[in-house]
């Protein structure tokens, strides 16, 4: 009797048929949903694998790029996660992440303008297709950005506009410290500093930018203590 040999069936025996098959959906959306197990499970060079096999059955799938790209950087290959981020941003253009972490790329390059746009981008989606993990965090790093340029009424804007989408991130008030100080604004950089301190206890900058506020404030005092608690945890910290 004579085999009855579906399409794709032989594949792993004659390649040359992988040609003539049409990307499978379902297939490409399984591989990508267990290369995200293994990631969150820890096992990036297997995530990785399993992202490549998915982007070799359909090239056009915009989260397999995503998630590859996540898996380089990573790996601190910086250039490769920066080009798998492009491709899926370019694939689907209305994928937030792809843009957020594009431009993420682009800032740690220096390109601040072009990182900027990518943000800028993200948050114009997110505006339509809300996503409350990700909302808040490219408007803190726009805040970054205007405050590396000295712009600092649009960092401010920038700071807390990420807080009305989360109002317990640690480093946005630690950025809106920063940005006070600057302005000479002691009173609010204070409050901002304190509050960074109160979701984050041990956070490093936090403490010693506040120690100069209240030298600036002349509290030696309270200068004298965020010195200690910075020391403190600095050497837990093995700084």
């Amino acid at each position: 009797m004579t085999a009855v040999v579906r399409p794709c069936a032989m594949s792993l025996m004659a390649a040359f048929l992988l040609g003539s098959c049409q990307p499978d959906a379902s297939e490409v959306a399984a591989a990508v949903d267990a290369g995200v197990v293994l990631a969150e499970e820890g096992k990036f060079s297997e995530a990785k694998e399993v992202f490549l096999r998915a982007i070799s059955l359909d090239s056009t799938y915009a989260e397999a790029h995503l998630r590859l790209g996540y898996m380089h950087e990573v790996a601190d290959a910086l250039a490769a996660a920066k080009r798998e981020y492009a491709i899926a941003a370019r694939l689907d253009s209305s994928m937030a992440a792809a843009h957020y972490n594009y431009g993420l790329m682009l800032a740690k390059e220096g390109d601040h303008q072009n990182a900027a746009d990518a943000f800028n981008r993200a948050i114009d989606i997110l505006a339509v297709d809300p996503d409350s993990a990700l909302a808040p965090l490219p408007h803190y790093c726009l805040g970054l950005i205007h405050a590396a340029r000295g712009e600092y009424d649009d960092a401010l804007q920038a700071y807390n506009r990420a807080l009305e989408f989360s109002s317990d991130l640690p480093y946005v008030h630690n950025e809106l410290g920063k940005v006070y100080k600057q302005r000479d604004q002691l009173e609010e950089s204070e409050a901002a500093y304190k509050r960074a301190l109160e979701l984050k206890a041990d956070l490093l900058g936090a403490h010693y930018d506040l120690m100069t506020v209240y030298m600036r404030m002349r509290r030696p005092d309270l200068a004298a203590k965020h010195k200690r608690l910075f020391e403190q945890f600095r050497d837990q910290q093995g700084g």
